[in-house]
């Protein structure tokens, strides 16, 4: 029975080692006039007339700001950013939005589309990224489209709230893994609010949370397969921990369960 479960396995693992080398660039594959949906054929053309996003991508602070450990210049990041910012990406009935409280499932004010250059099937990727109507929350979302422009599939990968809190970030990595952690805090709405009267965002006393980490594969169809999930032990976070923008959530010091 064991050896079944291990060959098994072994299949599996090099299955998806397989849909990992079978890398292409999108721009091969289709032209805007491919694209029927509207919306991401701008897109499309707009990033064709610039430059696409390239695997691997940190989505973390690091992507938005420059930090000293990137491998590459200030100038050279200035310069992709200004190239790789997204385009306005409007839909009816969209999924995606942003809000500080969970349960506001209003629309969001703007939201972006960046698109990436590598795919490893018939399926455009991408991550949309929205913001509150405040503007006091972003969140993104890595998205697989059809060749029309229909959405496939798509995994919430950052979360930015208030002025330096990040509740989530990401790895997209080249073959097509993807590893997203995040701080999930399941027993609130939300885990503060802003207070007009003092100016400031205002957290909850003792809040509990727990780190999760999930690893993704993206298969040839564009569907994302759960890989594996680890968790934390639960703990209490303070606004100081959240303040510390230059720490990454895979460099903190939780305690695996």
């Amino acid at each position: 029975m064991k050896k079944v479960l291990s060959l098994i396995m072994l299949i599996i693992t090099n299955g998806l080692f397989l849909y990992s080398q079978n890398s292409y660039k999108i721009t091969d594959l289709i032209k805007a006039s491919d694209i029927k949906e509207k919306s991401l054929q701008r897109v499309f053309n707009f990033f064709s007339m610039n430059q696409f996003l390239k695997l691997p991508i940190n989505y973390d602070i690091s992507f938005f700001v420059y930090q000293d450990t990137n491998s590459i210049s200030r100038d050279e990041f200035e310069q992709t950013r200004a190239v790789t910012q997204g385009s306005s990406y409007k839909i009816n009935n969209s999924p995606f939005y942003a809000n500080l409280d969970k349960r506001d499932k209003k629309p969001p004010v703007v939201s972006v589309l960046s698109l990436i250059k590598d795919t490893n099937g018939k399926y455009i990727l991408g991550i949309v990224k929205t913001f509150s109507a405040c503007h006091d929350m972003s969140k993104s979302w890595l998205v697989t489209f059809s060749f029309p422009g229909t959405i496939i599939d798509y995994i919430p990968i950052y979360e930015y709230q208030g002025e330096t809190a990040v509740t989530m970030e990401a790895q997209i990595n080249k073959d097509f893994t993807v590893n997203v952690q995040r701080l999930d805090f399941s027993d609130y709405n939300y885990i503060f609010q802003f207070d007009s009267i003092k100016k400031d965002f205002i957290y909850p006393d003792n809040l509990r949370g727990q780190r999760v980490d999930t690893k993704y594969q993206i298969m040839p169809d564009g569907k994302f397969k759960k890989q594996e999930e680890i968790r934390y032990q639960p703990q209490i976070y303070t606004p100081e921990m959240f303040s510390q923008e230059e720490v990454t959530i895979r460099q903190r010091k939780e305690k695996r369960m």
